[in-house]
């Protein structure tokens, strides 16, 4: 038989081993704990993984997208360019042609004039001559008689020549009225011409001026 002394430690050392299985026992519960967190945590590590691989190329491709647009936009803004510097000169020719044609137009207008004035005075003189041939009418009548006949002779010679003077003044006066419808009809041209080549740029660039410029033309 045990003795009492015996007992006791078996009952210590049975304490012990229970404490020890226990402890051993929650340190394997924590073991197994942490190895299933340690797989969470390779797991959430792969899905991290996972998703920065997927923002590396969603990254890739923006940047290949961004390096298109960029090189887009330089060639759009080269090909702008260039056509801004084609349109600036054509611009110019334009404003020359203007100013050229608003000359001219200012050079035929004192044509115009010039002729205007010819004209008066051709009138006038053809006038003057009327008056004359009226005169010249009103003595013959008034002198001619039977008994005169070289005197009527005379007036007819006069009369005849008056008349050849108001016809070459009249022929004189018709050749100027034509020069001057032909200028009138020139500058008219050239106006129109103006007009269309100032639409046709109106309809590319928008410009709202054209019909301005062509009513202060007419």
């Amino acid at each position: 038989m045990l003795s009492l002394g015996n007992r006791d430690t078996i009952k210590k050392w049975r304490d012990v081993a229970n404490d020890a299985r226990k402890e051993l026992y929650e340190k394997e519960k924590e073991i197994n704990d942490l190895k299933q967190e340690g797989l969470e945590l390779k797991q959430a590590l792969k899905d991290v993984n996972d998703q920065c691989v997927l923002l590396f190329n969603e990254v890739h491709k923006a940047w290949k997208v961004s390096s298109a647009l960029q090189t887009d936009l330089k060639l759009e803004h080269v090909l702008l360019s260039d056509k801004q510097n084609i349109e600036k000169e054509q611009n110019t020719q334009l404003r020359n042609q203007v100013a050229q044609l608003l000359h001219l137009e200012q050079d035929q207008k004192l044509r115009i004039q010039e002729q205007d004035s010819t004209i008066q005075s051709l009138q006038a003189k053809i006038r003057t001559l009327e008056t004359q041939l009226n005169e010249t009418i009103k003595a013959q009548s008034s002198s001619i008689s039977v008994s005169e006949p070289e005197s009527a002779d005379l007036s007819n010679s006069k009369f005849t020549g008056d008349g050849i003077d108001s016809s070459a003044v009249t022929r004189k006066l018709e050749e100027e009225l034509k020069k001057r419808d032909a200028l009138i009809e020139r500058l008219h041209e050239e106006n129109e011409k103006l007009f269309d080549r100032l639409t046709q740029k109106a309809s590319t660039a928008g410009s709202p001026k054209v019909g301005k410029f062509h009513n202060s033309l007419e």
